[in-house]
């Protein structure tokens, strides 16, 4: 992870990363409600982030991210994601809440056992697989 290059795998997941983004933003501007969706989609792949950060160790030598956020710190914005989520989209929000959840232990898990922890680089592919999913959700609800 230390280095910067972006190999095959890496440039493969940033493609479809994109195109399955395009794609669900796309489909929501023909269904409506796409403004809402991503914003709400966008906070809750922020927020993934928080708890990990919190709960995991960090996974190289040297400290890490959770003395900087602070267990009450990843309340709150895990608490006010939500809020906005379910706030703004209603049911649909409550779904993409539930799955950005259930991403976020799914991960966590993986992460543990994969590299002992969280680095910034699992924690940005968080962000990003959550994000996704929660657009999905949202259009495959609409």
């Amino acid at each position: 992870m230390r280095d910067p290059r972006v190999g095959t795998f890496g440039t493969c997941a940033i493609v479809l990363d994109l195109l399955v983004r395009t794609a669900a933003i796309a489909a929501l501007l023909d269904r409506g409600g796409a403004l809402v969706t991503l914003v709400v989609a966008a906070a809750l792949g922020r927020a993934a982030i928080l708890p990990l950060a919190v709960a995991l160790p960090y996974a190289r030598p040297g400290g890490g991210l959770s003395e900087r956020i602070g267990l009450a710190g990843a309340a709150v914005g895990t608490a006010a994601a939500a809020a906005l989520a379910v706030g703004l989209a209603g049911w649909i929000g409550a779904a993409m809440l539930g799955i950005a959840a259930l991403l976020t232990v799914g991960l966590g898990v993986a992460y543990r056992s994969r590299f002992g922890g969280v680095t910034g680089d699992t924690l940005g592919a968080t962000v990003e697989v959550t994000t996704v999913a929660a657009l999905l959700v949202s259009v495959g609800l609409r």
